[in-house]
């Protein structure tokens, strides 16, 4: 058998040196060995330069023959046997391998690196690499010099133990940042998340505001899944990409801290809210598995562990909302111990214009137009002195969907409870608090681009005017809900006067959180019914929002078309009603360009009431959402890519579901019935919406004479079909058509690179929602 490098036992007949005999010898002497492309090169040399190549044969046999003395009599009769020289040297290399690597496993360290030496420039051959392999599987650490060489060969690298690959990943972060892009970029795309992310309706469990807002009994009893309420440990134990990410993080901290700086990265340069969804989830999973060592790392923890139960309970108590403040307080204050820094002084809520606290400041001689760019950035492996930026961190973990939806209808609620109570909205210390969490998810982005140390203040203005404004309005609704439904002909149609209705718009104008608020109170109000109220929040909203503030509205849009459409079905409202006006045609159709989803909710609504809509309205309706939507649809169509993964291929036994991308699913959109009160989820993609417009026109309804748009889009998109399958070049045509004009960057420069100049190229998903 073959003897291995510095083995101390002395040769004897047993154990005698049975390798080839080596042809050449280096400049040093050592031997070389007639291997894989070395001794095809020496075959074809000395054939090519032979003058008797049967000569030349037998000295290539020679030299590759056996030199333990034994071996040609044994291999002579073996060929009697029948048994052929290449079958016999095949099989003894098989054995010999084996017997290698049985005894690497108890080969001490010095050894295994001798060993390493003598066999990694056969990696790349089929029946040697086995021993390489069982050498980096037992060999702690490896030198960084094999495993730089082993990162640059996809191959091999895919055969290394996961131990070896981390080593790999944590010695160079760019191939970190290349193997792990994709599932973070894929886990924005599953389904789960979606529909997580995109709920915006919320069954709030009932809270005693009398005994610091504590759970009562009967809701007690009532916590965890309920209709329409997803559990968050579920999805993240089904999600591939959290999966994923946590195999190629380990029990590695240095791993961890990179893949954090990542989705932070990610979120900074992008505003893709799935990151903050990723970071939330990948951490509870280090929970879920009792990983406390490495949770304990992360300040994020406490609070994210805390966000998790809330949203499994469906409520957020007095005791709960002390102890989040407690936490941010102590982590920033303990982080600016750690740094060596003073907090500055705040400023006035007004000057985080990035993230629209307030409006525009005026500009001082020292500050220069930042002209939308994002150059600011700092890079995802910019090194500072701790692990997070507390204040940025802890923002990302509260604007995550589903934790930024539960502040919002907390506070709404606890603003009900304070005028049943009589008491005054401006000095209320809940309301406070939850206006600060809304407004540090909210600001957020801001925090981590502009490495803020410090919690941004609340702005005033919220709880002193805002808060006793619209409590004003509830406190009428309430009063008119008293009354029995019995109202005086005489009486106010109207829950705002005139008066209201101003004030109510310039704060929204001013302030995103007075947006969040009013647009979550007008979907609250639509779950109770209250149609008035709601039609003149949603007037209010169509003035209000602005393309470029609606694009933030995703989730928002999604639940509302769902809730219109749930009163639609149950006859509680009807096309010719202000509801249907303000609603459909002055926020939906506008909102179709927020996300796939909401777009597909847009099309499902109008395809549920086509029979009541006029051609005329149907046709208008349908190529106004169809012109909306034309750069969302051909960002989408571009990103539309199956991820590759290129460490591990991707199970495709996986349980996992994707979305958005017409790709990742091939779920059609289809009309519900009609008599049904409720919506079935689904799976929104680009080839779904194309199918629902075929089915507009499919319908009768509609024709090239009064939907000329429509019947335009679907025939050249059939005829280009017809002609190349996933051709997505430029058509000269309209502006409606989703595959003209500038090319979309790739999936995994999405977010992540400097390079990217444009952070509206993600609004179109339906994670940017809400923002």
């Amino acid at each position: 058998m073959a003897s291995l490098p510095n083995d101390p036992r002395p040769a004897t007949p047993d154990t005698e040196d049975v390798r080839p005999a080596p042809a050449v010898v280096d400049r040093e002497g050592a031997p070389r060995y007639l291997i894989g492309g070395e001794g095809g090169d020496f075959i074809a040399a000395t054939l090519s330069r032979a003058t008797d190549v049967q000569a030349s044969m037998e000295r290539v046999r020679a030299l590759g023959a056996l030199s333990d003395r034994d071996a040609e009599p044994v291999l002579g009769l073996l060929s009697a046997l029948g048994i052929r020289r290449g079958e016999a040297y095949r099989e003894m290399l098989e054995r010999a391998t084996k017997e290698l690597i049985r005894r690497v496993e108890t080969l001490p360290q010095g050894t295994l690196l001798s060993l390493l030496d003598a066999s990694f420039p056969y990696i790349g051959i089929e029946e040697l690499k086995a021993v390489p392999l069982a050498v980096f599987a037992h060999m702690s650490p490896v030198p960084s010099s094999y495993l730089k060489q082993v990162s640059r060969d996809l191959v091999i690298f895919r055969q290394l133990p996961v131990e070896v690959q981390r080593q790999c990943w944590a010695l160079d972060w760019q191939l970190l940042r290349r193997h792990a892009s994709p599932s973070m970029m894929a886990y924005g795309e599953e389904t789960a998340t979606i529909e997580a992310m995109i709920n915006q309706n919320i069954e709030l469990t009932p809270l005693r505001a009398d005994e610091d807002w504590s759970p009562r009994e009967e809701g007690a009893k009532k916590k965890g899944d309920v209709s329409g309420t997803m559990n968050r440990q579920k999805i993240r134990k089904e999600s591939e990409s959290v999966q994923r990410l946590m195999r190629i993080i380990g029990k590695t901290p240095r791993l961890y801290i990179e893949i954090v700086r990542l989705c932070r990265a990610h979120f900074a340069n992008s505003g893709d809210d799935a990151a903050c969804s990723l970071r939330s989830q990948l951490l509870m999973a280090f929970h879920d598995a009792g990983e406390m060592e490495m949770c304990s790392m992360d300040k994020c923890h406490r609070l994210a562990w805390l966000m998790d139960t809330c949203i499994r309970d469906r409520y957020l108590d007095g005791r709960r909302l002390k102890e989040m403040g407690t936490i941010l307080e102590t982590a920033v204050e303990k982080a600016n111990k750690m740094g060596g820094r003073k907090p500055p002084k705040p400023q006035g809520p007004t000057r985080f214009r990035l993230v629209g606290l307030g409006v525009a400041p005026k500009k001082d001689g020292n500050e220069s137009d930042d002209g939308g760019s994002i150059s600011r950035v700092h890079d995802a492996h910019e090194k500072d002195e701790k692990f997070e930026q507390v204040p940025g961190d802890m923002g990302m973990i509260l604007a995550d969907p589903p934790v930024l939806h539960l502040l919002l209808h907390e506070t709404v609620r606890t603003l009900e409870g304070v005028i049943e109570a009589e008491r005054v909205p401006a000095k209320e210390r809940r309301l406070d608090d939850l206006t600060k969490f809304i407004c540090l998810a909210l600001t957020s982005q801001a925090c981590l681009m502009e490495k803020v140390n410090y919690i941004p203040a609340t702005p005033k203005e919220i709880c002193v005017k805002f808060f006793p404004l619209l409590s004003d309005l509830m406190l009428s609704v309430m009063l008119r809900e008293s009354d029995d439904g019995i109202e005086s002909e005489e009486g106010p149609t109207n829950d705002m006067n005139a008066e209201m209705r101003e004030k109510f718009k310039a704060l929204m104008i001013w302030s995103p959180c007075v947006r969040k608020i009013m647009l979550t109170y007008a979907l609250i109000c639509l779950q109770r019914k209250n149609i008035r109220t709601a039609t003149e929040v949603l007037e209010l909203a169509v003035e209000v929002l602005t393309d470029e503030t609606i694009a933030y509205e995703g989730a928002f849009a999604t639940t509302l078309a769902e809730s219109i459409a749930k009163l639609f079905s149950s006859k509680e409202i009807t096309t010719k009603d202000a509801i249907w006006k303000h609603a459909v045609d002055g926020l939906l159709i506008r909102a179709a360009s927020t996300s796939l989803e909401a777009h597909s909710e847009v099309l499902r609504l109008l395809l549920q009431a086509s029979d009541d809509l006029s051609a005329e309205s149907l046709a208008h309706a349908l190529e106004t959402t169809l012109k909306n939507s034309k750069a969302s649809r051909k960002r989408r169509r571009k990103r539309a890519k199956k991820i590759v993964y290129e460490y591990d291929p991707i199970d495709e036994k996986a349980k996992t579901t994707y979305g958005s991308s017409h790709n990742f699913a091939e779920v059609e959109l289809t009309q519900p019935p009609r008599d049904t009160s409720t919506l079935q989820p689904f799976t929104a993609n680009v080839d779904g919406i194309r199918a629902a417009y075929q089915l507009f026109a499919a319908k009768g309804k509609l024709n090239e004479g009064n939907a000329p748009v429509l019947f335009d889009y679907i025939n050249k998109r059939n005829k280009r079909d017809g002609k190349d399958v996933g051709n997505t070049g430029t058509i000269d045509g309209e502006t409606y058509f989703d595959d003209d004009g500038e090319d979309g960057g790739s999936l995994l420069e999405f977010g992540l690179s400097r390079d990217v100049k444009s952070p509206s190229v993600i609004r179109d998903s339906p994670l940017m929602s809400p923002r």
